[in-house]
């Protein structure tokens, strides 16, 4: 029950509330194409997450008599899965190469969505309230371009830090529940407690 209740709170955020699907959200034309994306996208979240299922009940068949972590085969559960290709089909030529050419791609695809989302929070937030003058497209793009830059250059050096934190996927799941968390409640109160306003107090230095 946890899970589920835990599971279905982190994809409202995710789909309903994330600065990259909503920005993602805005780019179309309408709102019956932003549903249609959406439909689309949780079909393949569906098939996904079943897939993924499926590959946990794989791994505890193929290793539930020979833990790959008590025998030090791997050190993190991350690595679980490239053991069970490497031990099934890495017999085969190329296949272990094309297995990591299908994650590195998956991997910059969500990368570069979140560097994008990223550099327009930056922008809209942080840069635009502190210039006088509107900003021209071509401003506007290096600004884009320098902000994805600069925090690509962060996200490669962090990578030292979070290779000794653990699983790489509990610790994105922690920190964007983390984040999710706050981000529901403001939705929450501004769809079902409208009476609720934000007022800014000034107050004077005696």
């Amino acid at each position: 029950m946890a899970l589920f209740i835990g599971g279905t709170t982190f994809l409202i955020n995710l789909f309903g509330m994330g600065q990259a699907m909503v920005q993602r959200y805005m780019s179309l034309p309408s709102m019956n194409a932003a549903r249609s994306a959406l439909r689309w996208n949780m079909l393949g979240v569906t098939v996904m997450v079943t897939m993924c299922c499926f590959t946990g009940m794989i791994l505890y068949a193929k290793y539930h008599d020979c833990d790959p972590l008590t025998t030090k085969l791997v050190t993190a559960k991350d690595q679980l899965l490239p053991l069970l290709v490497m031990d099934n089909l890495g017999h085969f030529p190329g296949f272990a190469g094309l297995f990591t050419a299908g994650i590195f791609s998956a991997s910059l695809s969500t990368l570069s969505t979140a560097l994008n989302s990223a550099a327009a929070v930056v922008l809209e937030d942080f840069w635009k309230p502190h210039v006088k003058h509107e900003l021209t497209e071509r401003k506007t793009a290096f600004i884009m371009r320098a902000t994805v830059f600069i925090l690509g250059i962060i996200s490669v050096a962090l990578v030292s830090v979070v290779q000794k934190l653990g699983g790489v996927l509990q610790l994105g799941m922690s920190v964007s529940a983390a984040s999710f968390g706050p981000l529901f409640g403001l939705f929450f109160i501004g769809f079902f407690l409208p009476w609720i306003k934000a007022k800014v107090l000034s107050t004077k230095r005696s």
